[in-house]
């Protein structure tokens, strides 16, 4: 069933490319990342999530929406970044802004996000949900659709949640509950019953994990036998077995994992030898080999963490030398180096935490949703928010933002206007020649001067605030909040 009033995917992921490719720039979080205070392990049961384990496996620690990011910290704690970050401010011109990145007080033992919202989960068992969809008197402004009061939920006691775009869930001593949608919500409810260990939604679809190891889905995509719009791939049609440990739901394509390690997906993106419209990129194709531990699915994207804690990816964006859309290749299914225990996907971008307990992110960083340094910074650099620049990739002020051997510049853009932007790191230093930002090293930018060009070093015009100029030299004012060395 496709619920008549529902924004449809095809549609959102029009206005997707087109922010990307009017207003924002895509990410390539370095190696620099960002460590939560004390970060725990991904697993609330103690174990490892092993392929083979029988035990449900603990939902993840992160949460990743379409433009923000959330994350429960060990103090079980909610830090967020990304869009809507800043209360009172309007971060975004085409009224994607709803607060979702300004989470709530308080110790809570989950956190789920949707496309712009997020609800999280008490240890009593109570549930509260910030973004659109939170006011049952109004209907959001700009919303294109999305508002489905799917940030109201129900005062019923949950053990856990999921968030879809337009509908969220948690699951009751009694069985499943939904809210927002109501198609969607009473479809979900009608198909996810018996004893469940796990949930999972995707854009229009959500499944759920039995104890018995059987994957149930319901929503988009649920009937084999008719067909229910251009977004009906079957991805609500899971393969018959009883030995998955896990699920992940995408936008319009589902994964499960098997105790032995292999991953089976359905949906779109599940045929490579068949074109199945813009939005097929393989993202339901997993590797033929190799034994998994967790799963992540995005919008056309999907990334696992394989036994020994490396983590791959496969659909858009997997190539970093090849464009594979001229808008929507953000490199978010190229994962950064390194051993993870928790993993999750938004639309565009991943976020994981490895095991020595800090947080990356890959994929586009338009909003700075893939930068988690945004809030919890771990140093004494200043940053300046997303919304202060008319392309934002990454923080140049603080080099966050970039993969390793990349540096973060500053610029005026003709088409455009501010933006920053990832290029390979020089090795110039402040007053020595440059031709070209990828002359100079990271931290410092390539500027014209009556003197000649050369790389200058970044700084902040306050004395107070990092970074600052050596004691021979003067910040010089270039921006709102930052300037050059001279």
């Amino acid at each position: 069933m496709r619920p008549a009033n529902a924004f449809s995917l095809a549609a959102f992921a029009l206005l997707t490319l087109s922010l990307l490719a009017c207003g924002s720039e895509t990410a390539r979080e370095d190696g620099d990342a960002v460590t939560f205070s004390d970060a725990g392990d991904a697993f609330e049961d103690g174990t490892s999530g092993d392929a083979g384990s029988t035990e449900a496996m603990a939902p993840s620690r992160l949460a990743a929406g379409y433009m923000h990011t959330c994350w429960l910290n060990e103090q079980q704690e909610i830090d967020c970044w990304g869009l809507g970050i800043d209360s009172g401010v309007t971060e975004d011109e085409y009224g994607f802004d709803f607060d979702q990145a300004i989470p709530p007080e308080g110790i809570f033992e989950q956190v789920v996000s949707g496309a712009h919202y997020s609800c999280a989960l008490s240890a009593e068992g109570q549930t509260t949900c910030w973004g659109i969809g939170s006011d049952p008197d109004a209907v959001e402004e700009n919303t294109y659709g999305f508002d489905q009061d799917q940030a109201i939920p129900p005062d019923t006691p949950f053990t856990q949640l999921t968030a879809g775009a337009l509908f969220a869930c948690g699951l009751a001593a009694d069985g499943i509950e939904c809210w927002g949608e109501p198609e969607l919500s009473s479809a979900v409810e009608e198909a996810l019953t018996g004893d469940l260990v796990q949930l999972t939604a995707g854009w229009s679809h959500a499944c759920g994990l039995t104890e018995a190891g059987r994957i149930l889905c319901g929503g988009l995509g649920s009937n084999a036998s008719s067909n229910e719009g251009e977004e009906d791939f079957d991805q609500g049609i899971a393969p018959a077995g009883t030995d998955f440990i896990h699920v992940s739901a995408g936008a319009n394509h589902t994964c499960g994992l098997h105790q032995d390690g292999s991953i089976e997906c359905w949906g779109l993106g599940s045929d490579a030898s068949a074109d199945e419209g813009a939005e097929d990129f393989d993202q339901a194709v997993p590797p033929a080999t190799g034994s998994f531990t967790r799963l992540a699915a995005g919008l056309g994207h999907t990334c696992a963490i394989r036994d020994d804690a490396t983590v791959t990816c496969w659909g858009m964006g997997s190539d970093l030398e090849t464009l594979e859309n001229q808008q929507a290749d953000a490199n978010q299914a190229v994962p950064l180096d390194g051993t993870f225990k928790d993993l999750e996907s938004g639309a565009l971008h991943t976020c994981g935490v490895r095991t020595d307990g800090t947080v990356v992110c890959w994929g586009w960083n338009g909003y700075a949703q893939s930068d988690p340094a945004q809030v919890n910074p771990g140093d004494e650099c200043a940053r300046l928010p997303a919304s202060d620049f008319d392309r934002y990739q990454c923080s140049f002020l603080c080099q966050t933002g970039c993969r390793s051997g990349e540096a973060c510049f500053v610029g005026q853009n003709p088409q455009v206007g501010l933006v920053t932007t990832c290029s390979a790191e020089g090795s110039g230093m402040q007053g020595e020649p440059c031709s070209s930002e990828g002359t100079c090293a990271a931290g410092f930018g390539c500027s014209s001067s009556p003197r000649g060009t050369a790389c200058a070093k970044y700084c902040r015009p306050s004395s107070e605030d990092f970074p600052g100029c050596d004691a021979e030299a003067e910040c010089v004012q270039q921006g709102d909040g930052f300037g050059i060395c001279e």
